[in-house]
């Protein structure tokens, strides 16, 4: 009763420029309609996202730049519609490839480059292919993409830089169990959305968290 009875502050943005819509924004620039999110510029319509720039429509995004209805990527770079990506440059409808460039419609590759549907194509055909299969209607191309999606293994746990961790889509941590969506946490259990600047230290039980 006395939580509804006091005063409630607008938002949580802080440390940020030009960042006025959006709330639990942190040290951050040029930013329209972003949410629980650190360190972006030049970014719209993003959510839990870190470190990005020049991004739109992304999700759990972290250090991407000129990317594009994204979710669930690291270190990604002129993609469109891409998801558990790493380190993936200039790629369309891709999921779970890591180092990839040039590839479209792809799933479960690595290190590949100009390919269509998982099939590989020479430089020339790959450019001439990709422009022919983007006249076709959005919902063609999301159907052979899914196709391609279902024919590949999926990997039970996403994780990137842990140390004797357990949990799912956590990145940069130590020593945690049973967190998810979170980075950099240490000593911890229990934790969901700890993914802004520092995650969280001797926690259990928390999320989402700032610091």
């Amino acid at each position: 009763r006395l939580y509804e009875r006091s005063p409630q502050i607008s938002h949580w943005t802080r440390q940020s420029e030009n960042c006025d819509y959006g709330d639990i924004i942190v040290v951050s620039k040029n930013c329209y309609l972003c949410f629980s999110s650190s360190n972006l510029e030049n970014c719209f319509y993003c959510h839990d996202s870190r470190k990005s720039r020049d991004c739109g429509d992304v999700m759990m995004c972290e250090d991407c730049e000129l990317c594009y209805e994204c979710v669930d990527c690291v270190k990604c770079y002129n993609g469109n519609y891409l998801q558990d990506c790493k380190q993936c440059t200039d790629c369309e409808y891709c999921f779970g490839c890591i180092g990839c460039s040039n590839c479209f419609g792809c799933a479960g590759l690595q290190r590949k480059q100009f390919y269509i549907f998982n099939e590989p194509y020479s430089k020339e055909d790959y450019f001439k292919k990709v422009a022919e299969l983007k006249k076709l209607p959005k919902a063609e191309i999301q159907k052979r993409f899914l196709d391609v999606q279902q024919k590949s293994p999926r990997i039970f746990m996403h994780q990137l830089d842990n140390e004797n961790s357990y949990g799912d889509y956590l990145m940069h941590s130590k020593n945690s169990y049973w967190c998810f969506d979170s980075v950099l946490c240490e000593d911890s259990m229990y934790i969901f959305n700890a993914n802004l600047e520092r995650g969280t230290k001797d926690c259990v039980d928390c999320g989402p968290a700032v610091n």
